[in-house]
């Protein structure tokens, strides 16, 4: 009986195959706009800053601890400045990953390069979206919370000026707040 072999033989000084690169790397994107907060010297700049800083923490608003106040709106952080002139409201994404090959260094560069700007554009665009949708909430609790420190500083200033003899708040047909203080000079 016989049987049949087969034989394979590999030249073994052949060219080595060309080796495939890889590389990847994290990206995210982010947006931020800022609100100006023009408030009103009812009373001293120090002590119209104090009652806005008081007002804020009230309303659950935590110390950043660098002389700021922060809070969390869903996904977006609003921050106030440590000057208090201003709000920053900001929005960042999640971390994505991307990855390229190639069998060229440099190509490889410039293709996770391409990828990750790509990447990069795409999630600055959805940060974007998500903050103009929690944009109104915010400026919504800041006119709020603004509402609250001018109606405590006209009571003080009218305090201030004499004796208080009567306070009235009420809302208007279009549910502005109206302000009513009598004081006795």
């Amino acid at each position: 009986m016989s049987r049949a072999y087969r034989i394979r033989w590999r030249d073994s000084h052949r060219a080595p195959r060309e080796q495939i690169l890889s590389a990847g790397q994290s990206v995210s994107g982010a947006d931020s706009f800022l609100m100006d907060l023009c408030v009103l010297e009812i009373l001293p700049a120090d002590e119209m800053d104090r009652l806005l800083r008081q007002a804020l923490e009230d309303d659950g608003w935590q110390d950043d601890g660098d002389g700021g106040l922060r809070r969390t709106f869903d996904d977006a952080v609003a921050e106030l400045a440590e000057d208090g002139q201003g709000i920053v409201v900001s929005m960042e994404t999640g971390d994505r990953r991307v990855t390229a090959q190639s069998r060229d260094r440099d190509d490889l560069q410039r293709q996770l390069e391409e990828k990750a700007d790509q990447q990069r554009q795409s999630l600055s665009e959805q940060a974007t979206r998500e903050l103009l949708r929690a944009e109104p909430e915010v400026r919504a609790a800041v006119q709020q919370t603004l509402q609250r420190v001018y109606v405590e500083a006209l009571k003080q200033k009218a305090a201030a000026m004499g004796e208080v003899r009567s306070v009235q708040e009420s809302r208007d047909e279009r549910g502005e707040l109206e302000l009513t203080i009598q004081i006795k000079v």
